[in-house]
C-alpha cells in the first residue's frame, strides 16, 4: 500500500481586496506592506515547516503593483504567488490555480491577514492535526493567540470561546479551489466540517489605526483595544454573547512573546 503524502500547505492572505467596493489606496498599500514586512513575513520565514506556498489574493486593479512588491520577498523552501481575484467573483486568471496545485491531491489552507503572524511551529502542528481528519475535509481551529497594540506595544493573550469561530484556522480540503475563495467572514468557516482544536498560542493579531475590516458592533479593533486598557477584558459579538477571554501580559512576558514570533517593533 502506498503511504499517503501529507497535504500541501497553502497560507492564504488577502492583501488588497476591495473593502466595501473601494479599491485600496496607494497609501494604504504602502502602510500595509510595511506591516507585512515587519510582522507577517518574519513569522513565515521562521516556520519549522518550510515547505509551503504563500498565495496572496489581490484586486486586479492593483495586482501588478502588489505583485512587484512581493517579488522583493522570499521564503526558505516556499513559493510566493500573487493572484488577481475579485471579492465574490474569485480568481481572474484561472491558470494560476494549476501553477499552485502542481498535481497535488490534498490541501490545507491557512488563513492569515497581512498584518498578523503565526507561531514558528504553527504550520507544522496544523499538518500533524490533519491526521485526525482521516484524510477528509475538516477545520483545524487556532483558538488561542496574542493581541498586539502596534502603537503602544501592549499585549493580551486571547482565547476564543468554543461557540465563536475566530479568524485563525486551517481548512483541509481535497481540491485547491478552496484556497482561492475570496470571502472573509470567518464566523461561517466551520459549516458542517469536523473540527480539530489546537489549544496552543498560535498567532499574533495586530491592531492599529489602519485596521479597517475587523469591526465588532461598529468599532474597529484598535478602538476596542483602548477599551481593554481601561479594564474591559471581554469582547461582545453582535448577538451580545461574550466571544473571548483576554488576559493582559506583563511587559517582560510581552517582549518574550514578540521575540518568539520574530517580530521587532
Amino acid at each position: 500500500m502506498t503511504e499517503e503524502l501529507p497535504p500541501a500547505v497553502i497560507v492564504k492572505t488577502r492583501f488588497s481586496m476591495r473593502w466595501r467596493g473601494e479599491t485600496p489606496s496607494l497609501d494604504w498599500i504602502d502602510e500595509r506592506f510595511e506591516l507585512l514586512r515587519r510582522i507577517t513575513l518574519p513569522s513565515l520565514r521562521a516556520q519549522t515547516a518550510s515547505n509551503f506556498d504563500w498565495v496572496v489574493l489581490s484586486d486586479p486593479d492593483v495586482c501588478p503593483l502588489v505583485r512587484s512588491r512581493f517579488e522583493e520577498l522570499s521564503l526558505p523552501g516556499g513559493t510566493v504567488t500573487v493572484v488577481p481575484a475579485r471579492a465574490g467573483v474569485g480568481v481572474t486568471e484561472p491558470g494560476l490555480l494549476e501553477n499552485v496545485r502542481r498535481g497535488r491531491e490534498r490541501f490545507v489552507t491557512v488563513r492569515l491577514d497581512s498584518d498578523d503572524a503565526l507561531a514558528a511551529s504553527c504550520l507544522e502542528k496544523i499538518v500533524a492535526a490533519t491526521d485526525q481528519l482521516a484524510g477528509g475535509a475538516g477545520l483545524i481551529n487556532l483558538s488561542r493567540g496574542i493581541v498586539l497594540d502596534w502603537e503602544s506595544g501592549d499585549m493580551w493573550e486571547r482565547k476564543f470561546r468554543e461557540r465563536y469561530q475566530g479568524p485563525f484556522y486551517g481548512i483541509m480540503h481535497p481540491t485547491a479551489q478552496r484556497m482561492f475563495y475570496t470571502g472573509g467572514d470567518h464566523r461561517q468557516a466551520r459549516g458542517d466540517l469536523p473540527v480539530v482544536e489546537i489549544d496552543d498560542v498560535s498567532w499574533v493579531q495586530t491592531v492599529h489605526a489602519g485596521n479597517i475590516d475587523n469591526r465588532i458592533v461598529g468599532q474597529t479593533v484598535a478602538e476596542r483595544v483602548k477599551q481593554f486598557v481601561k479594564g474591559a477584558l471581554d469582547s461582545v459579538a453582535p448577538t451580545n454573547l461574550v466571544i473571548d477571554d483576554l488576559e493582559r501580559l506583563e511587559q517582560s512576558d510581552a517582549s518574550r512573546r514578540l521575540s518568539e514570533f520574530s517580530i521587532q517593533r
